[in-house]
Order: C-alpha cells, then sequence, then structure tokens
C-alpha cells in the first residue's frame, strides 16, 4: 500500500474492478489498522479492516454474456509491501495501480 492510501483497478468484460486500501490515520481509525473495500461498477460489494496478514474480498460480476462471475481480491499485507491477486472463476488477472 501506498503511503496513506491506494487504489487499483481492473476491467473484466466491461466491469470495473476496484479496490481501495486506506490505513486508518486520526480518530475514526485506529493508527495502523488498513481498511480494504471491493469496488465493483461503483458498487461497494466487500470491506474488512484489519492489521498484518492475509485477507480475502469477494464478490460478483455480471457479463454481458449472462454469466454471473465469482470474483475473489487476495490481499496480503506485510509490513514493507502490499501484494493484491485478482481471481475470476479461479483464473489470476491483473490490476492496474492508479
Amino acid at each position: 500500500m501506498g503511503i496513506f492510501s491506494e487504489s487499483i483497478e481492473a476491467n473484466y468484460k466491461g466491469n470495473l474492478i476496484e479496490v481501495e486500501a486506506m490505513l486508518g490515520m486520526g480518530n475514526n481509525w485506529k493508527n495502523g489498522v488498513s481498511h480494504y473495500r471491493l469496488v465493483i461498477n461503483n458498487e461497494v460489494v466487500d470491506e474488512r479492516t484489519f492489521h498484518l496478514g492475509r485477507i480475502i474480498l469477494r464478490g460478483f460480476v455480471n457479463t454481458r454474456q449472462g454469466t454471473r462471475d465469482s470474483v475473489r481480491v487476495i490481499i496480503n499485507q506485510g509490513l514493507l509491501r502490499t501484494s493484491y491477486i485478482l481471481e475470476i472463476n479461479g483464473q489470476d488477472y491483473n490490476f492496474i495501480i492508479r
């Protein structure tokens, strides 16, 4: 994650998939706690708050072909680096960091 926040995105069959990451600073968040949101087509579908470690965000996308595909974002947060893995129906896809 960047110093205080990070936003990454992917486009899948016309669907915008975003992950927003924010480091908690101030009165609303405990210092050092990270908050992650999975946003699909501008709608928050899953969100979690945690310290270090691994977390999974889940959701679904509707495709133009009429299917409902499973979305899973695996976040591995360490002290110096955060990695993101996007899986859709079990297949890996790449994110773009904004």
